[in-house]
């Protein structure tokens, strides 16, 4: 198995997106869009989700395929139907990717600081949070609301950095999504692909990837 290693001389933060990358919950986003959309007579597939809309806001998703004539109200609340979808679906499979929990040990004892910036609403990263516990010790977590725009735009990566007072280019992220590794890249940091087990792999050929979190090491 390949590992990855960071170096605490040179990474003084670890960034982490949030759904595919720490929590392994795509497909039941994709199974919630589906639906979504499925219930107003839309058929679209697994793989234009996977490589179009991967990592993208909620608000991008329904602009993308519906229009840009909605208002942020009404969006705002077609999100929250497929939301509620995406809850039911994951709530009894919510965990988080194998080697996470002691990837952010070992990042805490090497004096890395760890950071999630996620396109997800507040209200998801709360509903992971009741499930994994160790998310709450992590006290910088940026959500979709919080940046102007959304992936690929670097704004939420350098919101981030801002907030962990770090400068971006000693900043290392895992992401999940080809408009997550893009939005990191033009934040000036170093990105490695996070590639679940059974997923499909859209992410550029340029980019290391792991599968888990046991392929990488803290030194």
């Amino acid at each position: 198995m390949t590992k990855v290693k960071i170096d605490s001389k040179k990474i003084q933060a670890v960034i982490f997106d949030l759904n595919g990358t720490i929590i392994n919950d795509i497909p039941f986003h994709i199974d919630a869009w589906l639906a979504f959309f499925s219930r107003r007579k839309m058929r679209l597939t697994r793989n234009y989700f996977y490589e179009k809309m991967n990592g993208r806001t909620g608000r991008d998703i329904l602009r993308a395929i519906l229009g840009k004539h909605l208002t942020l109200e009404s969006m705002d609340k077609l999100h929250e139907q497929k939301q509620w979808l995406y809850r039911k679906f994951y709530r009894p499979h919510v965990k988080s990717v194998p080697g996470f929990e002691n990837l952010i040990k070992e990042l805490k004892k090497k004096g890395i600081e760890a950071a999630i910036a996620t396109s997800t609403t507040r209200a998801n990263v709360r509903f992971v949070s009741k499930k994994l516990k160790l998310i709450k010790t992590i006290n910088v977590i940026v959500s979709g609301e919080s940046a102007t725009r959304g992936k690929p735009a670097p704004d939420i990566y350098l919101l981030t950095a801002r907030k962990l007072k770090i400068k971006p280019q000693e900043c290392l992220v895992f992401e999940d999504a080809p408009s997550g590794v893009e939005s990191a890249q033009r934040a000036g940091m170093k990105v490695i692909g996070v590639v679940p087990s059974g997923q499909p792999d859209f992410l550029p050929k340029s980019v290391k990837k792991i599968k888990n979190f046991r392929q990488v090491e803290v030194i």
